[in-house]
Order: C-alpha cells, then structure tokens, then sequence
C-alpha cells in the first residue's frame, strides 16, 4: 500500500492549456514541453489531454521519451530538442519519422551531417529546427553559424528547416535581457526566411516568456509548467507574482493541477527539551501553559522527494504541512464527489531533520480531531496531511514549498519518486479556447 500519492487533476491542466491558448490567440500554435515524464506526472496521460485541448505538438528532451509519446499518442508530433542523429529502421519511432512527425532540434554542423546521413539511409526526410544561442548557451550556435547550419539545410533532400528557436535565459526577472534575446533571435528569423518559402516554425517563448509579452510568441510557444499552473515558478496567489507581465491577470487565472498527499502513521507527546530527529536538531520547547509537545509522524521522507532542506533546525521548519480536517482515503482522490468534506487547513512544521522514509511535525497546536491515525493493513482511514496543495496562497503550494526548500518548482517535480501512487482525476471540461487557424504542422 503506498503511503502517499500525487493527485493529477486532467481538468486543470486542460483548462490552464486553454488559458494558454488565448493568451496567443488563433494564429500561434502551442508545443507542450513533457521532458522527464512530464515533469514526473506521467506524459502518456498529458500528452493525450493537452493533444485533445489544442497543442499542436509535444517537446521531449531524448528518443526514450518520444517513444513513450508515439506509443501513448501515434498521432502526435514530437520535437525532440537533445542533438541526436535519427533513427535505426527497427525503431518504432521509424514510423513516426517517416510519416514526418519526427521533429529534431539542430545543434551544430556536426550533428547536422550525422543527421543527414542517417535520415538517407532510411530514405526519410526529418524536420529540422535550428538551435540559436542567443545569451543561454545551452546548445545550439549564435547567429551567423547559425545562419551557415540554416543555409545548409536548406540545401540537402532529407532534412527540412522547418524551423528556428531558441530560448530565453531570465524571462521571469529580467525583462531586458529577453528582450535582447529577441532582437538577436528575430535578426537570424529575418535573414533565414528566404531559405524556407513554405514558411518557417518561429519559438522562442517558454511558459514565463508566453505570459511576459505578445513580442516573445512567434509561430508557436513552448510551455511546461503553466500546464500544471505556474508560471515562472512564481507564487501567483494574492497578486504576487514576476512584474512587468503583459498577461499577468491570465497568469493569477491558472490553475494548480497538482496535489501530494499522505496521512497520520503516528502521534506521540514529548516533554520539554526532548529530542526530534537525526542530530537532535530540534528539542521540543517548553510552553508557557506547561502542554507537552504533540509530534505528529508523516510517512514520507526524502526517498519518495521530499527536500531534507526541509527539516527544522533549531527553530523548525522551513517546511510546513497542512492538515486538512479530512480522512486520508482512496476514495477521495479518484471521486472527489465521494470525498469527505474539508475542512480549515491547519498548517504546521516540520520538525527534526527529514528522514528516508518519514518526517515529524508539530502538531501541538492542531486539533484533535485532524490528527486520526491509519494504520497499514487495518483498513482504517487515517487523516489527511497535504505535502504539496493546490491553494496558490498556501505555504504548501508547490512555488512556495520549493522556495522554502532553496530550490524551483521544476526541480521539486522531478525529484518526486516513481514509487509514489499517481492518481488521475478530471474536475470538468475545460472552458472553449478561439479555434486554431489553418497551419502546417510545426
């Protein structure tokens, strides 16, 4: 039986891909970026929903996680943005080449006459868009070696510019440098045009870049996070949030899609002064209306992702937990319906050093009554604790949650370990998005 589980909500992320479709409206096309399983929320299942909300593509890093998309999704068009040669024929991804989905970020000449031969060999012909490295320098080549790689493909028989990208370092907090980013981008856009008169795929925006302006979008823009409602890993709840946002409003609009959950293994009381924890790092302290202290025991630990930069010092914390009011039961992820009702969350902290498999909070001020323990094997619920909610005012919102820890968003999702219970659940349809013009596919 797991001890926790992720909570993917399908609704939101349709929802959030809707707001992300009006933000750029009609004639620009959105890519959505399903690197590391989707963040480590399962691409299978986003593909298939954010295909079926509009996305005109799916970006992958590596061949393994195509091929987990061109299995789930046979349809889709892939971009896989690692520098990578093709394809053997016993591939399955040969069929999705040779029907022209196979998408390949071009990094350097190097890997462009690899890619050339392969794709010969096969007898296929792959899209081809060129990396400029305009101030990231991760991958790709600045501008005129850029132009030179552009000139040469469009110049060979089975390998097509299909398009130019690159991609923003800072979006989210400096506003100047994206957009010095844009004006070297835009120079080799304008310069290549001539060598691609069936016109070419132009992206630079990711999810941060999308909502900063109308500028940044290009043909099509490529979102990751604002799939799950984030943007710029920013803690959006209450107005906050990076300024100088063109779409700010729609960027408070998106939606949380994510929920991490546990229950109550167990609840013991300390004295004051007693030790909680590897290294004795936090003492229980001793309180004015003389109350022991009331150690609650959360089993998950840093094994199933958990930041140990999250356990308290001295003074406890910085990670924080939030207890619910409700039981802790299967029923209530899959059918919210069938969920107990929920109550005020009371948030507490995390106390002593964060453990493998568990952590310890004091839970001294929260009441009893949300406190009920689960016993494994027993059959009986025990209560909720939420690790990572979906209140973007919360201290556990995953923005805030990873702050507090020292890291990003991104980061915190991909170290979430596979053995946690995903568990998918759809709140509603999503709201209608403007329809897509007529365009060729990225």
């Amino acid at each position: 039986m797991s001890t926790s589980r992720l909570e993917i909500d399908l609704g939101a992320v349709e929802r959030n891909l809707s707001v992300v479709r009006r933000v750029v409206g009609p004639s620009v096309g959105v890519c959505a970026v399903l690197k590391q399983d989707a963040y480590g929320l399962g691409a299978a299942r986003i593909a298939r929903r954010a295909l079926a909300g509009g996305a005109r593509s799916i970006a992958v890093y590596n061949l393994d996680e195509a091929r987990t998309i061109f299995e789930a999704a046979p349809e889709a068009t892939i971009l896989v943005l690692m520098p990578v040669a093709g394809v053997e024929r016993t591939d399955p991804l040969y069929r999705c080449a040779a029907a022209g989905r196979l998408h390949v970020v071009v990094h350097d000449a190097d890997q462009l006459a690899a890619l050339n031969e392969g794709a010969s060999r096969l007898g296929v012909t792959i899209p081809a868009h060129v990396q400029v490295d305009t101030g990231l320098s991760r991958g790709g080549e600045r501008a005129d070696d850029a132009l030179r790689i552009a000139a040469r493909i469009a110049g060979l028989s089975r390998v097509r510019l299909a398009g130019l990208m690159t991609h923003f370092a800072s979006p989210g907090d400096d506003g100047a440098f994206t957009a010095e980013q844009w004006r070297r981008f835009a120079g080799v856009v304008a310069a290549a045009r001539p060598l691609a008169p069936g016109g070419l795929e132009v992206h630079a925006a990711n999810s941060c870049g999308t909502f900063r302006s109308r500028a940044y979008h290009g043909t099509m823009v490529r979102v990751g996070e604002s799939l799950y409602g984030m943007v710029g890993g920013a803690v959006w709840g209450g107005g906050r949030g990076p300024s100088g946002m063109e779409f700010a409003a729609e960027a408070r609009a998106m939606e949380p899609a994510l929920r991490w959950t546990s229950t109550v293994a167990h609840v013991q009381e300390v004295p004051a002064g007693w030790p909680v924890g590897y290294g004795s790092t936090w003492r229980a302290p001793r309180r004015a209306d003389g109350r022991s202290t009331r150690v609650a025991l959360i089993p998950v630990g840093y094994a199933d992702g958990y930041p140990r930069s999250l356990g308290g010092d001295a003074r406890g914390g910085p990670g924080l937990v939030g207890f619910t009011g409700r039981v802790w039961a299967r029923r209530s992820a899959a059918d919210p319906a069938g969920a107990p009702a929920r109550g005020r969350t009371v948030y507490a902290p995390v106390v002593g050093r964060v453990s493998m498999d568990q952590i310890t909070v004091d839970a001294t001020d929260v009441p009893e009554g949300y406190l009920a323990v689960g016993r494994e094997g027993s059959g009986l619920p025990g209560a909720e604790v939420e690790l990572i909610g979906d209140d973007p005012d919360s201290p556990t919102h995953l923005p805030a949650l990873a702050s507090a820890a020292g890291t990003i968003a991104h980061e915190l999702l991909c170290r979430l370990s596979p053995r946690l219970e995903r568990v998918y659940r759809h709140t509603g349809v999503a709201p209608a998005a403007p329809a897509r013009a007529a365009v060729a596919a990225i």
